[in-house]
This record gives structure tokens, C-alpha cells and sequence, in this order.
């Protein structure tokens, strides 16, 4: 995940191990075999993302949404935490999205566009996307590429196809286009793969 210690250390002030013990194997068995791993000659994970491409993470606690923006143009990454209320609208979401889908297929596709928009408000992209265009304003470039790596169950929804506020698609905003990654790791072990 992004920077290893520094999300490992939140994760362990979200969840404690002696007062929630599922949460906690939980979080060891999704998160703990990337802490083990430095990344290549000590190098963080902005080192390892061109200059035209921004990575959105997203980390889903026990009480609100953490959102994750990486760039190589900025020293720590950008966090932006929701709201507890932002939270229960997501899991909301995400049974009424996910009982669409499993026992209403005809209404889940004409209503997906719909669905697709109240997502898009819910993980408030476009402030994420203006965060970004800030952070390449300020040095005078433009994101052209974009990394989601999304946490939990988000990793079940087409984030690429979340509308924005201009009225075109996530995947329309970046002409490099948008790619998904399990982990924040995973560009380290391209880098490594290919030395």
C-alpha cells in the first residue's frame, strides 16, 4: 500500500488488535505481506510513478473512506478522509448495487448510469481529480495517466466508468487512460522485474 509504514501505522490506529480481532486478521492477511517488502533502493512509492500519471487509493476503515493521491510531484501523498456518514452511504450503495445486479439484471443495467453517478458523488471524485489537476498545475504539467487501486469491495465496481462533473467518464479524462492495481506494491515489482 502507499509508503508501507505510513499506512501500516494508520491501519493499526483504525483497528486494534484487542478490541477487534476479525478486523485485525483481516487487515494482516490483506495488508501485512507488503509491509515485509522494502521497496526497491529505498525508494517510496512516488519515485516509482512517471511524471504524468497519478495514483488514487482507496482505503476503507472501520469508520470513513481514506482517500490515497500519489504523484511523483508531491513529497507525501494527499490524504482525504469522508465523513462516517459517507461511509454508510457506501455500504448502502453497495447492497442496493449489489441486489440490482444479482436478482434484477434488466433494471440494474438501465439504472447502472444512475448508480454509476451516486458512486461517483459518494467517493467525491471530482474533488480527487481537481486535488490532481492542482498538483500538476503547480508544476506546470497535465496528468495524462491515471492508477486506481481501489480497497475491499470497491474493487468490484467499474471505477474507471464514474462519471464527472464536465459530463465525460474518468476513463475520457486521461489519455494514457486509466489502469487499476491491487496494491500500490505492484509498480515496485514491475520496476524490479525489469532490472
Amino acid at each position: 500500500m502507499i509508503a508501507g509504514r505510513y499506512i501500516y501505522q494508520l491501519a493499526l490506529s483504525v483497528i486494534t488488535k484487542s478490541y477487534f480481532p476479525y478486523d485485525w486478521a483481516t487487515t494482516q492477511h490483506n495488508l501485512g505481506n507488503a509491509y515485509c517488502q522494502r521497496i526497491a533502493h529505498d525508494r517510496d512509492i512516488q519515485s516509482l510513478i512517471d511524471q504524468g500519471t497519478a495514483m488514487i487509493e482507496w482505503y476503507v476503515t472501520r469508520d470513513k473512506i481514506l482517500t490515497f493521491v500519489v504523484t511523483s510531484h508531491s513529497q507525501q501523498p494527499i490524504v482525504v478522509p469522508s465523513s462516517p456518514e459517507k461511509l454508510k452511504t457506501l455500504e448502502e450503495w453497495d447492497k442496493d448495487y449489489t441486489n440490482a445486479y444479482r436478482n434484477q439484471k434488466n433494471q440494474w443495467i438501465t439504472d447502472l448510469s444512475s448508480r454509476l453517478a451516486e458512486l461517483a458523488t459518494i467517493l467525491d471524485i471530482d474533488n480527487i481529480i481537481s486535488k490532481i489537476d492542482g498538483i500538476f498545475e503547480k508544476v506546470g504539467g497535465k496528468c495524462d495517466r491515471l492508477i486506481l487501486v481501489p480497497h475491499r469491495f470497491l474493487h468490484l465496481f467499474p471505477l474507471h466508468a464514474l462519471p464527472l462533473s464536465k459530463g465525460n467518464l474518468l476513463i475520457d479524462r486521461f489519455e494514457r487512460g486509466v489502469s487499476y492495481a491491487p496494491s500500490s506494491q505492484l509498480p515496485n515489482f514491475d520496476i524490479v522485474a525489469d532490472r
